[in-house]
């Protein structure tokens, strides 16, 4: 609708982000945010801490309002790695995140790399869905065996993502709250996890 703002982009060649760059549709109290759709004939890569995002913060009491999807296809391969991320997050209920490429490859073997969607500070509402189609493959590499890991990374909330992080690898859908935590769905020929990584 006219009250939620969103972000399209069309591209015929490659989208990279380093630097910390960020795509994002935020919004403070009272206004939801809109979509992410970001669309490219090559390949998109996320690199050194940058990601794509939809986010609201700074409400507490209701409404809580949702956040928009965010939508990531590429005609060659979708690349996460070094502090990169793809997110949703609200107190409201957060967006939906769907990525499709032929090869979809997540490193966080340096620095924390994932893809997430969930509620914030103790929300009742719900998380978003995870939906990851790679016609060919899906890699999801974690940190290194000789590294210290903080905690579980399943058990961490979208907050602790978000600001927090460690080194891995993660794919979570998680409601911090009373509400519903989201559902993750991935079709691909080849699924590789290795060293910490988890779904």
């Amino acid at each position: 609708g006219p009250d939620r703002l969103g972000i399209d982009i069309s591209l015929t060649g490659d989208l990279v982000l380093k630097d910390n760059s960020v795509i994002a549709a935020q919004a403070g109290t009272g206004r939801p945010t809109g979509d992410v759709n970001i669309e490219a004939e090559g390949s998109i890569r996320l690199e050194q801490g940058s990601g794509i995002q939809t986010s609201l913060f700074g409400g507490t009491l209701p409404p809580l309002l949702p956040t928009g999807a965010v939508n990531v296809r590429a005609g060659d391969t979708v690349l996460l790695e070094s502090g990169s991320f793809i997110a949703t997050a609200t107190q409201g209920e957060a967006g939906d995140i769907i990525l499709t490429a032929p090869r979809i490859k997540v490193d966080g073997s340096d620095n924390p790399t994932f893809i997430a969607t969930g509620t914030l500070a103790l929300s009742p509402n719900d998380a978003g869905n995870i939906t990851i189609d790679a016609s060919e493959s899906l890699e999801i590499i974690g940190n290194r065996p000789d590294s210290t890991l903080l905690s579980d990374p399943l058990s961490l909330t979208i907050d602790e993502l978000l600001i927090q992080g460690q080194n891995s690898a993660v794919v979570t859908a998680t409601a911090t709250g009373t509400g519903r935590a989201g559902q993750i769905a991935i079709n691909t020929q080849t699924l590789t996890l290795r060293e910490r990584a988890a779904i």
